[in-house]
């Protein structure tokens, strides 16, 4: 199972999806991943050759501390279109499968109590 998956698993179980529900939050899962996994093979060549270099810079004794950061920095800004479709793509989905009622459950328990501790949903204890 994927982390998008396991995202999505945990959202379905949280806010208690009805089928139909849990049936579009598939899908939308499903398709985020589909034009993440598209736009890593578009970049393949460039993940490798970073890979590669960074595997080669970290057996180095000692290994170019500077260069290796640049390395991974450059590794992340390649991911961050992979991190943006999960951000602003995923987590909004979902999150408009929700209901009236989902919505208003979700944000009750996410609010603390008056004393602070936070309040289990539908128990009105902390």
């Amino acid at each position: 199972m994927t982390g998008w998956e396991g995202y999505t698993r945990r959202f379905i179980e949280a806010h208690k999806l009805d089928d139909e529900q849990q049936q579009k939050a598939w899908s939308v899962c499903h398709k985020c991943q589909d034009l993440a996994r598209n736009y890593v093979n578009r970049q393949k060549s460039r993940f490798e050759r970073l890979e590669a270099r960074l595997n080669e810079l970290q057996q180095s004794s000692p290994p170019p501390v500077k260069e290796i950061g640049q390395i991974r920095g450059e590794l992340a800004g390649l991911m961050r279109p992979v991190d943006d479709i999960f951000e602003n793509q995923l987590k909004p989905r979902l999150d408009r499968l929700l209901t009236r009622e989902q919505r208003r459950q979700a944000e009750a328990s996410s609010q603390p109590a008056k004393d602070g501790a936070a309040v289990k949903p539908g128990s009105g204890k902390p």
